[in-house]
């Protein structure tokens, strides 16, 4: 195929204009066809839809997909999937800056969607909607609707889901701040041709294209996680360098999780509208019969053609700044935040500030002395500015996390290496091990109040401890090295384990199947140990003998013996069940919590409102349908929550007994709110600056945790509802303070929760799945396929399909002798109903039980 051998998108030849084969130096030979000009541009009647595609192909048989679409909703339910949220933001309403409106709506919700731009469209500079679907969370801030930007806070990396579209904007070179001419936009058009041309010939599917009025979208299907590694901004950095000229580029800062592109069917209203460079109306056309995946090879293939990235500049147009020379830091430091936009109430500003100082204290490597004026000097423009106490804390904060990684990276003095070559990315690694959802835990150590938290490696020895029941536990360094390090580690993760692990490494330890979890595993693996001066509540559980210096204790927590103790210790609250993988998995440093944010978590789980007798080991929660919540006066009846979907399930951690379902205060009369529960204060003093204080770090952290785990956390105050953003802003001003004294708070999440939070985990720490018992295997290729509400896996079904036959618990125990061949006591059945006995194997038998059971009674149901 020759340089002129063009072929637009729909695979039809077509010989290249004058305009852009000038601008790339391409010569043309014979005759040039007349390109397909618009029969009429439009200029401002909204109710004008007609104009022809100026991409359109000469086949008569795809003539109707060949026009433009002008229809928001048609659109969006192409190219994004059913059930997905889509980001919707509206620009410079009524041109007007700093006046944007931002809103999130469902797939069930497009019709509305289309409505509300319509009213936007041609009063506003510019109409987006986001490419890649946000999480739940965010369909809270402004739920099928539009409003204002300091209520509904665009979306961010955090918030995207995955990756499903790439985006290719070709735009004319031209004043950024004013419409196209129709020159211009022309040689745009004849770029997407050929850069649509080339993908089809390296093999990539058809693209889904978009007139964004003054240029062209090219959209490609692809299936990344939001953390890509750069794989789509190198893919754009390669067709940059290939096909950029003084005409026309491709724009290559369209690469970020949460990227907005224009929304077809709205106008594109950039700079005064005139006969030369008019406002027109985008819209959609092309879309082919099947919008293909991108295979991840040939997203590498085309990013090892990018360029080698060049050293970075840190400040535009300035002079960069040589390897090692440090003279220039602050100099360059104060240019660079001079460019930053500044930190806005109600617009993200915390983190706004918070990222201004890690620039400083990190990237340029500045000390605490030289950027503490410079904040100062940005803080000038911040809205409203912070006082000398908050730029304080995100100074110290800013410091203490270049602290953890063990210090400042100095990326603005240093030169980028060149690319390497990408390769394909290898299977997932799976997690050896298992960390469960539940297990019988000692309060104390988790909920007790610590001015300095335990290490993460003291949680994995805790929890294998009171997993293994024995004082001679050893804990495997593989263990340690997937909770810590995640699934990526370099060569000398062993070296560094021995100066940092903060537990005694045991060299000539017997490994046993009652000692070490890796027993049998094929796994090499060392061990650590840790010798406690007292095992605490555990030494209630062993005899006195066992408890003399230099023996071996064994806890029998579950043994007949000890039931009574265990009991009462459960009733006072000295025992309980921890979720583990916020205590394990939680203070990694691919996860990122805090240690009161781990607390948090464990607290809130405790209060999940549960139904009747039902265990932790099967727990899931009462489930919230039609958004119907306990209302908030102690009357039975039942109120609509407006932050629920009335569509989905949820749970809420919302307290049981007494308080079943409605809640707890903040703080509280007593000082027994959430406050305390969450591990944060013991009743402070009303009015207290600690007070205030506590409550804004719960909220704060309550924000993080809502992002990661997908949680609506919802206040009530004499029926009316607030949601997180709106508490924040209510410690602000002395009514709202006031409101938050008075409201109840309840958290819902939907009710797949256990599942997405291990899902968190296994994807934050880079293992294709973390089981929760030996016998998880993961949640298979249908992760949206139900359990078998039949299926036995618990005591409580055991209990309930007893009393369903009649059956006595000897009965079961001669079914399941009769079933294994190897016998079954009654002492086995009464210890696995009671609870003490754990084991798969029992329900597994038990299930086969049922199932023969079930099979002889349609047998004689049918008189076989």
């Amino acid at each position: 195929m020759g340089p002129c051998d063009i072929r637009d998108a729909f695979g039809h030849r077509v010989d290249p204009s004058p305009c852009y084969a000038a601008a790339i130096g391409m010569g043309v030979n014979g005759k040039v066809r007349s390109v397909h000009r618009p029969r009429k541009i439009y200029q401002g009647d909204k109710s004008m839809i007609l104009e022809e595609n100026p991409l359109a192909s000469a086949s008569r048989t795809e003539g109707k997909q060949n026009r433009l679409n002008y229809s928001a909703g048609t659109f969006l339910q192409f190219v994004h999937d059913p059930g997905s949220i889509i980001q919707v933001f509206v620009k410079e309403v009524d041109f007007l800056p700093n006046r944007h409106l931002t809103g999130y709506y469902d797939t069930d919700h497009l019709k509305k969607l289309s409505e509300d731009v319509k009213q936007h469209s041609g009063q506003a500079t510019s109409i987006f909607y986001g490419l890649n679907p946000v999480s739940s969370s965010c369909h809270n801030r402004a739920k099928n609707c539009l409003k204002p930007g300091s209520v509904a806070q665009p979306a961010k990396n955090t918030d995207i889901l995955r990756r499903s579209l790439m985006l290719i904007d070709i735009d004319p070179v031209r004043d950024p701040d004013c419409s196209a001419t129709d020159d211009e936009k022309e040689v745009a058009y004849w770029l997407g041709r050929i850069v649509s041309r080339d993908l089809r010939n390296a093999g990539w599917p058809k693209p889904v294209v978009v007139d964004s009025g003054n240029g062209y979208h090219l959209l490609y299907r692809v299936d990344l996680p939001v953390e890509e590694d750069g794989l789509i901004q190198d893919c754009l950095r390669a067709l940059t360098n290939k096909y950029n000229c003084d005409q026309v580029k491709i724009d290559t800062g369209v690469s970020a999780g949460n990227q907005l592109a224009k929304l077809p069917g709205t106008m594109a209203c950039k700079g005064h509208s005139s006969s030369e460079r008019p406002h027109r109306l985008s819209g959609s056309f092309q879309f082919p019969s099947e919008i293909k995946i991108v295979p991840e090879s040939l997203l590498y293939q085309l990013a090892n053609q990018a360029p080698p990235k060049p050293e970075y500049d840190a400040v535009q147009n300035k002079e960069t700044i040589p390897v090692g020379d440090k003279s220039k830091q602050p100099v360059n430091a104060q240019a660079y935040l001079k460019k930053m936009p500044p930190a806005i109430s109600g617009q993200n500003g915390r983190n706004q500030f918070l990222n201004a100082a890690c620039r400083l204290v990190d990237d340029f490597a500045l000390t605490e002395e030289q950027a503490r004026p410079l904040l100062n000097e940005y803080n000038q423009r911040c809205v409203p500015p912070f006082d000398s106490q908050g730029v304080n804390d995100k100074l110290s904060s800013a410091l203490a996390k270049v602290a953890e990684r063990g210090g400042p990276s100095g990326s603005a003095l240093k030169g980028q290496p060149a690319i390497q070559n990408r390769t394909a990315p290898q299977p997932t690694p799976r997690f050896i091990g298992f960390v469960p959802d539940f297990g019988l835990v000692e309060a104390d150590p988790v909920l007790a109040p610590q001015d300095k938290p335990f290490p993460d490696q003291f949680w994995i020895w805790y929890w294998l401890l009171w997993q293994l029941l024995r004082s001679d536990t050893l804990v495997p360094d593989v263990m340690l090295r997937q909770v810590l390090l995640g699934a990526l580690f370099d060569k000398n993760w062993k070296t560094r384990f021995k100066s940092k692990v903060k537990l005694t490494p045991v060299k000539k330890a017997k490994c046993s199947a009652e000692t070490c979890m890796f027993y049998g595993t094929g796994i090499r693996h060392d061990h650590y140990r840790r010798f406690p001066k007292s095992y605490r509540l555990l030494d209630s559980f062993c005899s006195p003998e066992e408890q003399l210096p230099g023996h071996l204790r064994i806890f029998d927590v579950y043994g007949p013996q000890y039931k009574e103790l265990r009991e009462t210790l459960q009733a006072q609250g000295k025992l309980f069940n921890v979720y583990w993988p916020a205590l394990i998995l939680g203070g990694s440093r691919k996860v990122g919590w805090s240690w009161p944010q781990q607390r948090l978590i464990v607290g809130m789980v405790l209060e999940l409102t549960r139904g009747k007798r039902e265990s932790w080991e099967d727990i899931v929660g009462e489930n919230i349908t039609d958004g119907l919540v306990a209302a908030s006066n102690n009357t039975p009846h039942k109120s609509v929550c407006p932050l629920l979907d009335p569509k989905q399930e949820y749970v809420g951690f919302a307290g049981n007994g007494k308080r079943k379902e409605r809640g707890y205060q903040l703080v509280g009369r007593t000082g027994k709110g959430w406050i305390h529960r969450a591990g944060y204060l013991n009743a402070p003093r009303m009015n207290s600056i600690e007070r205030l204080e506590a409550i804004m770090s719960f909220l704060r952290d309550l924000e993080s945790l809502s992002q990661d785990l997908g949680l609506i956390p919802a206040a009530v105050n004499q029926g009316e509802w607030k949601n997180l953003n709106e508490m924040i802003d209510c410690t602000r001003t002395g009514c709202g303070k006031e409101w938050l004294e008075g409201c109840t708070m309840r958290i819902y999440t939907p009710a797949d929760w256990r599942y997405r939070w291990r899902k968190f985990f296994s994807e934050k720490l880079g293992f294709e799945w973390i089981p929760a018992s030996p016998d998880d295997s993961g949640p298979g290729d249908d992760i949206t396929t139900p359990r078998d509400p039949e299926k036995i896996t618990s005591s409580n079904q055991v209990r309930k399909w007893l009393k369903e036959l009649g059956w006595t618990q000897q009965r079961l125990a001669d079914e399941i002798a009769n079933v294994n061949q190897k016998g079954c006591t009654l002492r086995r059945v009464q210890r696995h109903l009671s609870g003490e006995s754990r084991t798969l194997a029992f329900f597994a038998e038990v299930e086969q039980v049922r199932i023969k059971h079930q099979y002889a009674t349609v047998q004689v149901t049918n008189g076989g």
